[in-house]
């Protein structure tokens, strides 16, 4: 019996979380697996480096199970493993089949042609094949479990759901299950004969870890709703105020009202997490009182340490004392003392996370297709919009819109590039406003982006010379694209999508940055970390330049450039140091492999009898 077999009982027999099994055990195994041919068996040893090339660790720790394999390799695009889009799937394919024959992927569901004869007769009375498909699986699901059309609830949908993530290594297992769902929903609405029961909707796991609010009594939900309203300097009686509201005193952006909402949400899920019942939590006051218990279960989720989620709670519950409770005296320090000590100490470099995408982008290779991108994206955006024929001989017809979209992408890489705006002011940006002309010749063209202070973050004054290749390329978009997207009359530089006169949303437009930078480029690369790489080619190019990193970043002290002078000096230091190490080596013809500067136990030499 060989090592697979062997494995493959025992995981039969335990929960497969008990056995833990890495790719250098597989890549063991299957030299043993002379049953499959051995270009087969080759395919499969590429498959299993991909994966460890993906994790950037030995394969012996590299744990072969659906999640990581999803984990590692489920928003991966080609280049960002630096293959093709055939390899990638075949790739992906071969894992597929190597966890499956290794007793690590679960049993697909039943094929439709396998399916009940109540199932069958369900599915025919679906409109279309499209729909049919969206069912297929579910239905293939529940007739494999014997549960008839008319049993089906959300248990059964939230089953289904987890089996697809155990069934497949591909990250649309909660997609597949929510189409599942709405097909469900509609055919229950329009289509005689369809049982007369909705399903609710799948819960993914941010859900299950923190609740959404609706799970809540109503009493805590409407002192959450006007919580918000004081935020935002909206609430009956005045709002927020410099010297009237109760709230305050300077109403919040929509980005932080959203973000102190959620700090809200993880301290009410710490709090069922440790035992209470949603239900008994019916107020804001409720939070307060528990606080530590809140945040401990945070920090010792953190690994004991004060985290963003902790610092995060601390200042939302800040808030709701001084605000929303209205505490004072001795009541209002004792909890302020305690959420004092539930902030994390003061960053003083970049994260890890940053200073990773970063190396990534020290790639030469990456870093010129980077900056490159933009104009590689105007070509396909022309192309797309014209239509084209590829090389296979397919005619792909003129996509007006959705090229218009993609070179607004590339107009939003071209200004982060020269001017790494936060993500809100990119939004934002109107032509004659923050764009602006100098006239003259090429009058048309803008020269100068200007955003006022009383629009950026922290209120200092953003102004950038454009140069010629970005001001060409603003141009062309305008003249070329951005018709076919904006609202007649409309100023935004970056129009919505819906053809309404306000800009893009800045969410949906960060995706589209990260998404297409990834895409191209193979580094998962948000228009915040476009600072980053600025404030990174600045001080290598001159370490020293601390003013030119301030004034391009729009920063009013030298605390943000001097985390990134700490990483980037420390790194040139690194190499200075490799440099001199080098030419010390050089000197007088003295070289490593010369016998005469090599220890005596090292020279070449009779061995002695």
């Amino acid at each position: 019996m060989n090592s697979f077999s062997g494995r493959k009982r025992l995981l039969q027999s335990t929960a497969i979380s008990a056995f833990p099994t890495t790719a250098a055990d597989a890549l063991r195994d299957l030299d043993g697996w002379t049953d499959i041919p051995e270009r087969r068996r080759r395919d499969l040893r590429a498959a299993l480096r991909l994966l460890g090339r993906a994790s950037g660790r030995p394969l012996d720790l590299v744990p072969l199970t659906p999640e990581a394999v999803r984990d590692l390799l489920g928003r991966k695009t080609p280049a960002a493993l630096d293959v093709s889009q055939g390899t990638l799937r075949a790739y992906r394919s071969s894992l597929r089949f190597l966890l499956r024959r290794m007793g690590l992927l679960a049993t697909p569901s039943l094929a439709v042609a396998e399916l009940p004869a109540d199932w069958t007769a369900l599915l025919d009375l679906l409109p279309n094949r499209f729909a049919r498909m969206s069912l297929g699986g579910f239905a293939a699901f529940c007739g494999g479990r014997g549960i008839v059309p008319a049993e089906v609830d959300d248990a059964a949908l939230q089953a289904f759901a987890e089996h697809l993530r155990e069934a497949d290594i591909r990250i649309t297992a909660w997609d597949r299950a929510r189409r599942a769902a709405a097909t469900w929903n509609r055919a229950a609405e329009a289509v005689p004969g369809w049982p007369n029961r909705r399903l609710g909707g799948v819960q993914s796991r941010q859900q299950r870890y923190a609740p959404a609010f609706s799970t809540y009594p109503a009493s805590l939900q409407q002192e959450i709703a006007r919580f918000a309203e004081r935020l935002a300097g909206t609430a009956p009686g005045g709002g927020s105020g410099l010297f009237t509201g109760d709230g305050p005193p300077v109403p919040l952006r929509p980005g932080a009202i959203r973000s102190h909402l959620a700090a809200l949400r993880l301290a009410m899920a710490a709090l069922v997490h440790t035992g209470t019942p949603a239900e008994e939590i019916t107020g804001l006051a409720y939070l307060v009182e528990h606080r530590r218990r809140a945040i401990e279960w945070h920090y010792e989720r953190a690994g004991r340490r004060a985290s963003h989620i902790t610092g995060a709670i601390a200042s939302v519950l800040n808030i709701i004392a001084k605000y929303e409770l209205k505490l004072t005296g001795e009541a209002l320090r004792v909890i302020l003392d305690d959420l004092r000590r539930a902030h994390p100490p003061r960053q003083r470099e970049m994260t890890a996370k940053t200073a990773a995408r970063l190396r990534e982008l020290e790639d030469p290779a990456r870093a010129v297709a980077l900056v490159r991108l933009p104009e590689l994206l105007i070509g396909i955006a022309a192309q797309t919009r014209d239509g084209w024929v590829d090389s296979r001989g397919v005619e792909h017809p003129p996509q007006p819109k959705r090229a218009a979209w993609l070179a607004s992408i590339a107009v939003a890489i071209e200004i982060l590039l020269h001017c790494p705006l936060r993500l809100s002011n990119l939004a934002a940006l109107r032509l004659g406003v923050h764009l602006q002309t100098d006239g003259g010749r090429r009058g048309d063209r803008p020269t100068r982006l200007v955003v006022e202070p009383h629009e950026v973050k922290n209120g200092a004054r953003i102004e950038c010379r454009l140069p010629a290749s970005t001001s060409s390329l603003i141009a062309h978009y305008v003249a070329k694209f951005r018709g076919l997207i904006a609202h007649p009359g409309s100023d935004w530089l970056l129009p919505s999508r819906d053809h309404a006169d306000r800009p893009r949303d800045k969410t949906t437009l960060g995706t589209a940055i990260t998404d297409t930078v990834h895409e191209h480029i193979g580094v998962r690369m948000n228009a915040h970390l476009f600072r980053a790489f600025a404030g990174a080619l600045i001080l290598e190019d001159a370490p020293n330049a601390i003013d030119d990193l301030r004034d391009v970043l729009g920063h009013k002290g030298y605390d943000t450039g001097l985390r990134h002078y700490r990483s980037v000096s420390a790194k040139g230091a690194s190499q200075r140091l490799a440099a001199l190490i080098s030419r010390k080596r050089s000197l007088s013809g003295i070289t490593s492999t010369s016998s005469k500067t090599r220890p005596a136990a090292l020279r070449p030499g009779r061995r002695r009898r």
